[in-house]
């Protein structure tokens, strides 16, 4: 009571709000009502979408991973198609064709255009080498485990299949699960209803105090033929725990397409005329030299070269059969290589050996004003450019012929020395280079690929080649037997996998022979704050190889709420169009007490001018309508916490009595869920703080106006 008789506006704000004095008390009870249901709703309608978001986040997430991690190839028009992921190149070298028989051509840099070169020093040939340099996944895999806020990695293949037992059939799509990783089953294992767990108490309750993982409970090693179904598959098959469920892939019913239609054309080498004659005719009347080397014409090899490339665009080489490809591979490399390179003999290569030393040691004796770029390299490079080079089975190696001609210009713009052994050496050099670039050369070994390329071209048989693309269809579509160990229930909304069973016999189905898989899964500590995690793994990724004039070959990370864009841009408009237009209940409240205020300064006007003439000051005038929407506020706020902290309790039962009449609005067949609900304090206190301020703020604003009326007009009236 002292409290209130120091202050004045405080008393006389609670006296003009007690509720046995005039009709406005009534008017205040409206206030607090429209204000505590204005809370009361925000609050409930919020907890209930965050509970329906928290609850479908964590069944997408329980089949999705929270990143995806692919190997792309990204064409020059921006345009990317995801290859599997295997022991993965990561040098040029890597990319070759081993199958090849013809020789490698050793890779240099030197080519005719560096005349142009700059006064920049460059060298003249990468190290030579034929060391493979590959990755493993597994690599891959340890590297991002060891990435700050990841908690798990594994890899991922799945695909469509057929799925057959008791004479039934039905489409299900498969996902492969690695042996002895649980992290891809952990949060499937809650979802299980019936399993071989049900005939071990002992083993299902290690498994679930975390002692044995689900994944090694279901599956062991991955050896054995066993898969975990879907209630919705075991429904439609009528499978049971138990069952041998057969399963054939579709993973590769486009190639069984694409195999189908080669067989419905003719034979794409045979229908070019010019090229089959061009490859029968290249050697006629040619005669081998006394190191067995022939040297068919260069029109002939760059008209074949030109031919040999209508094969290889991407609508050409769609329609090849598999022979086909194997015979334009054999004659690509041989043309290639006598286009591009000159071999090197075992007489040859002696000489060279001998030349090469005393080459470079002109080129480094140059006085200053006579060096260039490219004599520098040429005294660094020339004794190196065969070094680590693979002879071939004659004992040929190969130079190519820019390094040649290269070396054929350099030597011919020295013209004189003054010493008679290097204009010697010179000399040498000129006629050496001069007798490899006279003309094309092809090896023994090269024309015998290419004697066995071209009877092979011309033995070509259409109906053999079609029997042969049908007899792959059979091997490519291989059912599996396997024996189901689970039945999981998946939610309604979220329907999941049909089928899961182990990595290494979904390779088998679907034809993988060298371990493939189609990306990796990471799980991270928080997948909806994860921070700059995204762009630590991409730097914990090995570099792949990537080509100038070929498709770059890189890594694309895809955040789980990225592949389910427009899922999660619709629930967070959901959330926020909600908040907005429930808003509105509360600013009409707002605007309620601010009429309120009026009206009081409309009854109260003779009591204000009393006031003011006894001294009461504006500000005092003002405190007493301020307070009064203070109290409203606080009373209201409270309240419809209170009130929706009921309704969120008892909200299943609302629910029901709602449907009885036709009146539920989260109806479980469009969630999948009970109705649920976040009781979150820190939005409560933020619905109850936002709700008080607005109130307050129009309780000022008709304060602040009645404060300022002139107390002699308002008792004249």
């Amino acid at each position: 009571m002292k409290i209130l008789r120091r202050n004045l506006s405080l008393m006389l704000a609670l006296r003009y709000l007690n509720p046995l004095r005039t009709m406005f008390s009534i008017i205040t009870l409206i206030c607090l009502a429209g204000v505590a249901l204005g809370v009361a709703v925000l609050i409930v309608v919020m907890s209930v979408m965050q509970g329906l978001q928290s609850e479908i986040e964590s069944r997408v997430l329980a089949f999705e991973p929270h990143y995806r991690i692919q190997s792309v190839y990204v064409a020059p028009d921006g345009s990317m198609s995801a290859d599997y992921i295997t022991r993965i190149p990561l040098t040029e070298q890597a990319e070759e064709d081993e199958s090849s028989e013809a020789p490698p051509v050793q890779e240099v840099q030197i080519t005719e255009e560096t005349e142009t070169a700059t006064d920049s020093e460059e060298p003249l040939a990468t190290e030579a080498t034929d060391e493979k340099e590959w990755l493993n996944p597994d690599e891959v895999m340890a590297a991002l485990r060891k990435v700050d806020g990841v908690t798990a990695v594994y890899p991922d293949l799945s695909g469509d299949a057929f799925a057959q037992f008791g004479g039934r059939n039905a489409p299900v799509q498969f996902i492969a699960v690695q042996p002895h990783n649980n992290a891809q089953f952990s949060c499937l294992y809650p979802m299980v209803r019936a399993s071989i767990l049900d005939a071990d108490p002992k083993l299902k309750q290690q498994v679930e105090e975390g002692k044995v993982s689900a994944v090694d409970a279901f599956f062991g090693d991955g050896a054995n033929a066993e898969c975990v179904v879907s209630t919705n598959v075991a429904r439609q098959l009528g499978l049971r725990v138990g069952d041998d469920l057969t399963i054939t892939p579709l993973g590769n019913v486009r190639q069984i397409a694409d195999i189908y239609a080669k067989t419905q054309k003719p034979l794409q080498t045979h229908e070019n005329k010019e090229f089959t004659e061009a490859v029968a005719h290249l050697r006629d009347g040619l005669q081998e030299d006394e190191e067995g080397c022939t040297a068919p014409a260069a029109e002939k090899l760059e008209r074949l070269a030109e031919l040999l490339d209508t094969f290889m665009t991407p609508e050409a080489s769609k329609n090849l059969r598999q022979s086909e490809e194997e015979i334009i591979d054999n004659l690509s490399t041989v043309v290639s290589t006598a286009l591009h390179a000159r071999p090197l003999t075992p007489k040859a290569q002696e000489q060279w050996k001998e030349l090469a030393p005393r080459l470079a040691d002109v080129f480094a004796k140059l006085p200053l004003p006579r060096q260039t770029p490219q004599t520098r390299a040429l005294a660094t490079e020339l004794p190196h450019l065969t070094d680590g080079a693979e002879p071939s089975a004659e004992g040929c190696l190969f130079l190519p012929t820019g390094a040649l001609r290269v070396l054929q210009q350099e030597l011919g713009t020295l013209g004189s020395t003054t010493d008679p052994a290097d204009q010697r050496t010179v000399q040498e050099g000129l006629a050496f280079a001069d007798r490899l670039l006279q003309r094309p050369l092809l090896t023994r070994e090269q024309s015998t690929l290419w004697e066995q390329t071209a009877k092979e071209l011309a033995a070509l048989d259409r109906e053999r080649e079609d029997g042969k693309a049908l007899r792959g269809i059979n091997e490519m579509v291989m059912p599996t037997d396997l024996r189901v160990v689970a039945v999981y229930q998946p939610p309604e909304n979220m329907p999941g996998p049909g089928v899961y069973l182990p990595m290494e016999l979904a390779q088998q189905a679907m034809g993988l022979t060298n371990g493939e898989i189609q990306q990796l899964c990471v799980r991270v500590r928080d997948a909806n704050n994860p921070g700059d995690i995204e762009q630590r793994m991409a730097a914990a990724l090995p570099k792949l190889h990537s080509s100038s004039t070929g498709p770059l070959c890189d890594w694309l990370v895809t955040p789980w709420t990225k592949s389910f864009e427009s899922w999660y841009k619709l629930i967070a408009n959901e959330r926020i169009m909600m908040n907005f237009v429930l808003s509105i209940i509360s600013l009409i409240a707002s605007f309620c007490i601010m009429a309120v205020m009026f009206a009081v300064s409309v009854q109260r006007r003779r009591e204000i001018a009393v006031l003011q003439a006894l001294g009461a000051t504006p500000r005092k005038i003002m405190g007493i309508f301020a307070w009064q929407g203070v109290i409203i506020g606080i009373l209201g706020a409270v309240l419809g916490v209170l009130l929706a902290l009921l309704v969120l309790h008892y909200r299943l039962e609302i629910q029901s009595a709602l449907a009885g009449i036709g009146m539920d609005p989260f109806p479980i067949e469009a969630h999948g869920t009970k109705l649920p609900a976040v009781y979150d304090p820190v939005m409560f206190t933020n619905q109850a703080l936002r709700a008080f301020i607005m109130v307050t703020i129009a309780a000022i604003i008709p304060a602040f106006i009645i404060s300022r009326r002139d107390p002699a007009k308002a008792l004249r009236s």
